[in-house]
């Protein structure tokens, strides 16, 4: 009977930390990167209110048990390190995937504040006139596999809210977008604590060849030198920056989605000053 208990209790702890790794494995490591403001003509009365989205972000991320975010100094110490602009982070995904490497994330969330709307409707009769104030907004955001380099969401959302006794010329503007922009938060919240993560290919390798002409030139990849052409790695699925350079040649550089279709990479040097 002993036997039958220690064998069951011992089971049971099992699964137990099985259940606990595989809750663990699904914690996400997201780096939220500071939002493009391009509202345009509210752009004076709401400078600065990008930032209030990335905090608002980090905030409801930090509490979720889903996800593990990256500390907002950190970020903006490795972005001050590598000279990257932010125009770059928020339109180029090459350049979202290289930070996030850097950090340490799997995941990139960054997006733009496109449109802010303040439209005025009166009502007069009765001798009395009522002002209201529609204000909308318009914000598109992206979560990017650091790992893949694939665009997994990208959402667009158009938030939208009534003043009631407001005239346009009354309304504080940036507190009509502070509200608008905790609707866009929440919105954004549930559809990322509802989507369904893709199995990650972190760790899932290809083998791939590196040739050149002239051959014998040098290989980095992601920074490091790894050999010389002809050469053969294994590399993880995803993008990687490579560079291949010889003496006396101009230098091949290019950031490059590995994949088990593209695995072979083969470059003509050029005779540097031609």
């Amino acid at each position: 009977m002993n036997k039958k208990l220690l064998v069951f209790t011992l089971s049971m702890i099992f699964i137990l930390l099985i259940s606990i790794n595989v809750q663990a494995a699904e914690v996400r490591t997201v780096a939220i990167i500071e939002f493009e403001n391009s509202i345009g003509r509210y752009y004076y009365q709401t400078r600065g209110i990008e930032k209030t989205v990335q905090d608002r972000l980090n905030t409801l991320l930090t509490n979720s048990d889903k996800f593990r975010v990256v500390e907002k100094d950190k970020i903006s110490e490795i972005i001050e390190e590598q000279k990257f602009s932010l125009s770059g982070l928020v339109d180029e995904s090459e350049t979202a995937i290289e930070l996030g490497k850097l950090i340490g994330a799997d995941h990139i969330i960054t997006g733009t504040l496109n449109t802010l709307s303040i439209n005025e409707e009166k009502f007069s009769g009765y001798g009395t006139t009522l002002y209201r104030v529609k204000a909308s907004m318009e914000s598109s955001i992206r979560l990017i596999n650091v790992t893949t380099g694939i665009i997994e969401m990208a959402n667009s959302y158009n938030v939208k809210k009534e003043f009631q006794g407001e005239s346009a010329s009354s309304i504080d503007v940036r507190a009509a977008s502070d509200d608008l922009i905790n609707r866009i938060v929440n919105e954004f919240e549930r559809d990322i604590n509802s989507y369904k993560f893709a199995d990650s290919e972190s760790g899932e390798k290809v083998q791939v060849s590196f040739t050149s002409t002239p051959s014998g030139a040098s290989i980095e990849v992601d920074g490091l030198y790894v050999g010389n052409t002809p050469f053969e790695i294994p590399l993880e699925l995803g993008i990687h920056k490579v560079r291949i350079y010889m003496g006396g040649y101009e230098s091949w550089e290019m950031s490059v989605r590995i994949s088990r279709d593209m695995n072979k990479i083969d470059v003509n040097l050029g005779k540097a000053g031609n």
